[in-house]
């Protein structure tokens, strides 16, 4: 499944800025958006957005920010969202996780990782909806 993106339909948490994204998950838990990047061997990193809850009434659901690095280690934090309300869930291969309530329904998701011994390229993801039961529409800026 895939998730379709949206630019400019809502306003940046930061500075006001019409630059969000609307994403609009399907019904697998497969759906999420990739971004490849390059990263050092053996370095600290911290990986975060902010992410809203639109309209989705069902809790439990999790959402989950995920990087897989060029050692194929997996680097991932789950969300729980319980109405509109997020906090961590789970962390695998990562630490400080974090779900910052920034105001007017926006939180801003985190998590440090340190990769492997190589450099190379990695792909980040943003999974909007872990759920395979039904459709989920978020709000986030580009990571």
């Amino acid at each position: 499944s895939t998730v379709t993106v949206t630019d400019g339909t809502i306003a940046y948490p930061v500075d006001g800025a019409l630059t969000g994204a609307t994403l609009l998950s399907g019904a697998s838990a497969s759906g999420r958006v990739n971004q490849t990047l390059t990263l050092a061997a053996s370095t600290d990193y911290l990986f975060s957005c902010y992410i809203k809850n639109l309209d989705v009434d069902a809790s439990p659901l999790k959402s989950k920010l995920h990087v897989a690095d060029v050692d194929a280690t997996t680097h991932e934090t789950q969300f729980l969202w319980t109405g509109n309300v997020l906090s961590v869930s789970t962390e695998t291969s990562s630490s400080d996780s974090a779900a910052v309530d920034v105001g007017n329904g926006w939180y801003r998701i985190s998590f440090k990782f340190t990769t492997g011994a190589t450099a190379g390229t990695a792909t980040a993801r943003i999974y909007p909806n872990l759920s395979t039961e039904l459709e989920s529409l978020y709000n986030s800026d580009e990571f």
